[in-house]
């Protein structure tokens, strides 16, 4: 079983960081061993006393205080630290407290991770999470950007890491739904 960290950094936003959990509780799967902790960032709103609502009824989730001047770095890099070193995750996934799982996600997570590791033997990132309406496919592994001109970008496959099994370059990958395995340590 694959121990996964889940490190998701908050600010004032309660109310989507309380959909956002209820959604994992609910997807988790038991194709993981789940470790989530929240970077609660100095929010002023009620998030803290719903993060000690979720922990007291999940003994997988934890919570981390920053001074409100963290940011999204520091509070991701804070709980990816404490994932991987604390709690000996081999991977942790990023997730904004602001977006939405589907129901198959953790699976589909899962065959990714396995896919990529078959193929780079557990020395890979990834985005996560984006679906190509017109194909189905899992389309948000990193992105290829035209450097000359920024505004067009291509979004890399499953498909086509199998395609060149040696490497892909990427020359971007966003914060959230960002997948980093222990091995990049």
């Amino acid at each position: 079983m694959i121990k996964l960290g889940i490190v998701i950094p908050t600010f004032n936003r309660s109310a989507y960081l309380k959909r956002l959990l209820g959604q994992i509780i609910k997807f988790k799967s038991d194709e993981f061993e789940y470790v989530i902790i929240i970077v609660n960032d100095g929010s002023k709103d009620e998030t803290s006393d719903i993060l000690d609502k979720f922990i007291s009824f999940n003994q997988d989730m934890y919570k981390i205080q920053g001074t409100g001047e963290w940011w999204w770095t520091r509070s991701f890099n804070t709980g990816m630290t404490e994932c991987f070193l604390k709690h000996g995750t081999q991977y942790v996934l990023s997730l904004n407290d602001d977006i939405e799982i589907s129901e198959s996600f953790f699976f589909d997570l899962k065959k990714i991770i396995s896919e990529l590791n078959n193929l780079y033997n557990d020395y890979f990132m990834f985005n996560c999470g984006a679906v190509d309406i017109k194909t189905g496919q899992y389309c948000d592994l990193g992105v290829l950007k035209d450097l000359k001109n920024t505004f067009l970008e291509k979004k890399i496959t499953v498909n086509e890491f199998r395609n060149n099994a040696k490497y892909t370059k990427l020359n971007h990958v966003h914060g959230s739904g960002l997948v980093v395995p222990d091995s990049l340590l």
